[in-house]
């Protein structure tokens, strides 16, 4: 998804919040490589960041998934994407019983797309 993205055939958008987390992650457990891999796909992919969804946004959602993925289904709606892309398979899970406007294409894994 990301080289379709780096192609121009998709637009990535992704939250605050998700780039920090991910950026802890990385930090924490993968080492120096992966860090430095990590930086070349924020500067090489095209993507929106998008800003840490308004209280009034969270609020209206609070019940559909847990509270540890309100922001990133918030981000999701503003923007209009058309799909979600999560390797939080509960939270992928959550956000399909919604039925809100987000079509789930695979479960994504950390090996590639399932």
């Amino acid at each position: 998804m990301l080289a379709l993205c780096e192609l121009g055939f998709l637009r990535a958008a992704v939250s605050q919040l998700v780039l920090v987390e991910a950026e802890r992650h990385v930090l924490a457990g993968f080492g120096p490589a992966a860090t430095a891999q990590f930086d070349l796909i924020q500067r090489q992919v095209p993507m929106d960041v998008l800003p840490v969804p308004a209280d009034a946004e969270l609020h209206a959602l609070v019940g559909t998934v847990t509270s540890k993925g309100l922001h990133v289904l918030a981000s999701a709606l503003a923007v209009g994407a058309p799909f979600l892309i999560s390797l939080d398979k509960a939270f992928v899970s959550q956000v399909n019983r919604t039925g809100l406007p987000i079509w789930r294409f695979r479960q994504a894994t950390l090996s590639g797309v399932s």
